[in-house]
């Protein structure tokens, strides 16, 4: 991993912007309406009319010597802009040039760019919207394709497109903004070498104006509109399968976007995730280590790109280096450390625990080799296919059924004296409950063995037992408590939202997996718990704890008492699932509680850490 980029701060004089020369296509029927020149466009937009707006990237006002003109073959005004091979690579973004447009109403509009890298080296340059600069990569080399750059809310009024130089020989032959998100490649190229308009977009349904199911009538009507009906995801319709022809320009516009910001936040993270897996520590693998991978096997569903599994199977690879057959480092006066035949990492969170040093800590083991049994049925379901890395997907899904089998399982039966039949071991904490049974789920799954799959029904009917609805303003609403109480947990309190993060991470991935009761139901009322208790930035006591230290917003709900538990920051926020869950979330308080966090540790464009790129990214491709 590298340090994140600096962005060269602009300064001096406002920079130089074009004469309006854009075409503009609005028009509520779509009929198409070409205007090289045109100074009043106010009048003509409305809303839900279709904006399109294109320039030719030659006629940018440029600032100082990072790009030429040059002429090139294939680009639709017959000229190019491009930074020349005496330029060299820039890894800081800076405003080069700049294209003027106006937007004439308020709303979200995406950056089309028609690109052309010259090779894997010439491949790259710095666009955005009003300055906001980030390196967008081109997918392909020597020849044209369409990037989506940025999907923004934009004010009416004047703005510009900012261009600055990444890599040498990189072509920039047009520019297109649009407020259509669902525009295809072709539908771009048409437009712009044929003058051909795009289809008419497929209507969609419109509000139903009711109160939701489960609504408690003697609450009203809700404050904000309702969301309506929507196309809802099939449940089990995201597999683990790769596509060996995977293609960026094929996702949406949005999805395309955050999908280029996950990779960025992948490789210039402020966290170190292959140094979480070679730490050798069951707590961090368990909680930050599980996480980091879960996001990125939740991409990995959405998209099939095979250099996803490749990431995660560089990971487990350097955990698989780790394992040892001993404890090791044990706190001074404990037992000696011994072997016992089986693989093992070691618990490593306070050198003066008990458990130091050692592979004895239930938790942590549990939620350790749900992780474990997750990446090795994603490796398994890809045996055949070839990795774009070299990997081996077959070689390495069959050590970890092998560990996971005769290390962890036997290991765990010898301890328990349980050596056969369900359950080996029971730790009713709700979100270690989650994840054992995440792994029962996956051992059917690796073994072919029902008894697994039996086992992890029989644990999501327990979870299910311990769900109280409650009605609010946004429809029905989930809580429970900290421990499942009928695995003799006694922890009868709301579940803090330190914990309940790795809950929803896991629900989503049951829903993606179609197993047990989480359905489009489930994440909504699941998302509408975040979205109406959670979220609660007008109740901070500082600058950064935006949100409740429970899931009943610090109040009892359901008949469920709060225990007091600290509110949790925006840091946590950026780091944990809950922003995933936007994606199910009618009001739209999710999304917008991800884009002020985004504003403040970064920005959208530079992302931290992979959590809110891939929050987004489900998103965008359930949308």
């Amino acid at each position: 991993m590298h340090h994140p980029r600096t962005r060269a701060p602009r300064s001096g004089q406002p920079q130089p912007r074009l004469r309006r020369s854009f075409h503009l296509l609005i028009a509520a029927t779509f009929a198409l309406v070409l205007s090289a020149c045109s100074t009043d466009v106010g009048q003509a937009g409305k809303s839900g009319a279709l904006q399109l707006q294109s320039a030719e990237a030659e006629d940018a006002a440029v600032l100082g010597s990072a790009f030429v003109v040059r002429e090139e073959e294939g680009a639709s005004g017959g000229k190019v802009l491009v930074q020349p091979t005496g330029v060299r690579p820039s890894s800081e973004a800076a405003e080069d040039a700049t294209v003027a447009f106006t937007v004439p109403v308020d709303g979200q509009y995406v950056l089309w760019a028609r690109l052309k890298g010259a090779s894997e080296q010439q491949n790259a340059v710095y666009l955005g919207f009003d300055g906001e600069l980030e390196r967008v990569e081109v997918f392909r080399y020597g020849e044209w394709v369409w990037v989506a750059v940025a999907s923004t809310q934009l004010s009416a009024g004047e703005h510009v497109v900012s261009l600055g130089g990444a890599a040498p020989e990189t072509s920039v032959d047009a520019l297109v903004v649009s407020n259509r998100r669902d525009l295809r490649q072709e539908d771009l190229e048409a437009y712009l070498m044929e003058g051909t308009e795009p289809p008419a977009q497929e209507p969609s349904e419109p509000p139903a104006g009711e109160p939701g199911p489960g609504q408690d009538p003697a609450e009203g009507p809700s404050d904000e509109p309702s969301g309506g009906s929507k196309p809802s995801p099939v449940s089990g319709a995201f597999s683990l399968r790769g596509d060996p022809n995977f293609d960026i320009s094929k996702l949406p516009a949005d999805a395309q976007v955050w999908y280029r910001r996950l990779w960025t936040s992948i490789d210039d993270s402020v966290y170190d995730a292959y140094k979480w897996a070679r730490s050798d520590n069951l707590y961090k693998y368990a909680r930050d280590l599980h996480t980091h991978v879960q996001f990125l096997l939740h991409a990995f569903r959405l998209t099939g790109d095979l250099k996803l599994l490749d990431e995660i199977d560089y990971i487990a690879e350097i955990m698989r280096g780790e394992l040892h057959d001993s404890w090791r480092d044990v706190r001074e006066g404990s037992a000696a450390p011994g072997k016992d035949g089986y693989l093992n990492w070691v618990w490593r969170y306070s050198s003066g625990d008990q458990y130091y040093g050692k592979d004895d800590h239930q938790l942590d083991e549990i939620k350790t080799h749900a992780l474990v049994a997750s990446f090795a049925w994603a490796l398994e379901v890809n045996r055949d296919l070839k990795s774009p890395g070299g990997r081996n997907y077959a070689a390495h899904a069959d050590f970890w059924k092998d560990y996971l089998l005769n290390h962890f399982e036997a290991k765990w039966r010898e301890r328990m004296k349980k050596p056969t039949g369900f359950p080996i071991m029971i730790r009713p904490h709700t979100h270690t409950y989650y994840s054992w049974t995440k792994w029962h789920y996956y051992m059917s799954l690796l073994t072919g063995d029902q008894a697994y799959l039996k086992e992890a029904e029989r644990m999501a009917e327990m979870l299910r037992r311990d769900i109280v609805e409650v009605s609010t303003k946004s429809g029905p609403a989930y809580v429970w408590t900290r421990s499942v109480m009928g695995e003799g947990g006694k922890q009868d309190y709301l579940h803090p939202t330190m914990y309940a993060r790795y809950v929803y991470h896991d629900a989503i991935e049951f829903f993606f997996e179609g197993f047990g009761w989480w359905d489009e139901r489930t994440l909504e009322a699941m998302a509408n718990t975040f979205a109406t208790w959670v979220i609660d930035p007008q109740n901070a006591t500082g600058s950064r704890d935006w949100y409740t230290g429970d899931i009943g917003g610090d109040k009892s709900r359901g008949g469920i008492r709060s225990d007091g538990w600290a509110r949790m920051d925006y840091y946590r926020y950026e780091m944990s699932a809950y922003a995933e869950i936007a994606a199910w979330d009618r009001s739209g308080r999710i999304d917008d509680s991800t884009d002020d966090v985004l504003a403040k540790v970064g920005g959208a464009s530079k992302p931290r850490y992979l959590a809110l790129p891939v929050a987004k990214l489900v998103s965008a491709m359930l949308d």
